[in-house]
């Protein structure tokens, strides 16, 4: 350890022990060594969850920002953590008789996220290679083997060989082993291939349904930030301030809002941290920033403060809009286009709200004769009509997209006759929503 972080002072170390005791032993000897102090930092079972939870963001922190360098861990600590971001050395003091034991071990930096080969080592007692079969220094080394073959093979293949955990227990206990794992040459079978594949189909559905569903609930970046500006703005806070990169100030929140911002503190610092709402620019980096997803406290807050202003009908709220939309050319539609949005809300026996649809209404009203019913519901399996209902629907909803709907100008609300504007491709389209809509 001590070449290591003289070659690279902000690499990192994790020794892995099986006991307690081991583990202070170990301690103190780092400290005798000048490896100790705020470079050394402990993970064991029965510590503190807050204690446990500020080591683990402190290893995981960037270099420049904590001094830690050196993790002794023990296995009932480190199980389910993540420890990738800036280690990809391990040290297994001691070697259990469990082989899953050391591929969880493995598994604490070999992760999604690691950018360098898992560098794995361990000890073996003076003249292994001559030990006798049976004594401390045979199964000593018999371990130091099965060490490296669960690290060769969770590198060529992902997990272990089943065989292995049952062939340490055998030769440890004396008993006849039928196969020599060390000798098994595991290839991936034509299943396992199949299952991949199967994975990888499957993992490209998901993402594309995900991406579908984005898409049709509008689930954007910029939809996300307008809800919180227009809540806040709503509950009379003051607004959000941009920062450099994507980057948004939270400011300080008044009247029961505090809640919305915990968990914005650097746990390590105790700095608030901006906000982003695109997750993409999180990638690769630290816990500088916070993601402001739908479910964070500020965003589900925003939103259900402006989901009930506008179907209670107590709010300031303008229930009626008016913008300029480009309309397929195949619609038929040329002038106002009127479309009142009404909620359909299935609530259950508990108060749990078990469906939630918004369901549009639309009529053609044209500069002369009279208007027409438009259908915007649900498809009828026509691929015709079908392709130009969700056209239109698109076009509609794309209206009212932050970066296509602006505010009108002064001149514009003055009262006054109106002239409306229509083509065969363009149209006003009249928007109501909330209670009462006709």
């Amino acid at each position: 350890m001590q070449r290591v972080l003289t070659a690279d002072p902000s690499d990192r170390v994790i020794v892995f022990t099986e006991f307690r005791d081991t583990q202070t032993y170990l301690a103190d000897i780092l400290n005798a060594r000048g490896l100790g102090g705020d470079k050394l930092e402990l993970l064991y079972g029965g510590m503190d969850p807050k204690r446990r939870d500020a080591v683990k963001l402190a290893f995981q922190a960037a270099p420049h920002r904590t001094p830690v360098r050196i993790l002794l861990a023990t296995d009932s600590a480190s199980e389910g953590i993540d420890l990738q971001n800036y280690c990809h050395r391990i040290i297994n003091y001691d070697i259990p008789f469990n082989p899953n034991r050391l591929e969880q071990r493995i598994g604490r930096v070999d992760r999604h996220g690691q950018r360098f080969p898992v560098d794995v080592a361990h000890f073996v007692g003076t003249d292994w290679e001559n030990a006798e079969a049976k004594s401390f220094k045979g199964d000593l080394e018999f371990l130091s083997r099965v060490a490296v073959k669960v690290a060769t093979e969770r590198a060529d293949l992902g997990s272990i060989n089943p065989v292995l955990a049952a062939a340490v227990e055998a030769q440890l206990l004396g008993r006849p082993m039928l196969v020599d794992p060390l000798e098994v040459k595991q290839k991936p079978s034509a299943s396992m291939l199949k299952a991949e594949q199967d994975v990888r189909a499957h993992t490209q559905r998901l993402r594309k349904q995900l991406s579908l569903s984005e898409r049709r609930l509008h689930v954007s970046p910029v939809n996300v930030r307008r809800v919180v500006d227009v809540g806040l703005a709503m509950a009379e806070q003051q607004p959000l301030v941009d920062l450099s990169g994507g980057q948004v100030e939270v400011p300080d929140l008044k009247r029961g809002w505090e809640r919305t911002v915990t968990g914005l503190e650097d746990p390590l610092d105790h700095v608030r941290r901006p906000v982003v709402f695109d997750g993409t620019l999180l990638e690769g980096r630290d816990d500088s920033a916070v993601h402001a997803h739908l479910e964070h406290p500020l965003v589900s807050q925003c939103a259900r403060l402006l989901r009930s202003a506008m179907w209670q009908g107590h709010s300031k709220l303008h229930r009626v809009s008016a913008v300029t939309v480009t309309l397929p050319e195949d619609c038929g539609i040329t002038g106002v286009l009127a479309v009142a949005y009404a909620r359909l809300v299935v609530v259950g026996a508990d108060g749990r709200r078990l469906h939630e649809e918004i369901m549009p209404v639309a009529r053609a009203v044209p500069a002369s004769g009279r208007s027409r019913a438009v259908d915007l519901g649900q498809l009828r399996k026509n691929p015709r009509e079908d392709d130009i209902k969700a056209r239109l629907r698109r076009a509609l909803e794309d209206g009212f997209a932050p970066d296509a709907c602006r505010e009108a100008p002064a001149a514009a609300l003055a009262p006054g006759p109106r002239r409306v504007p229509g083509s065969s491709r363009s149209g006003v389209l009249i928007s109501v929503v909330g209670p009462g809509s006709r």
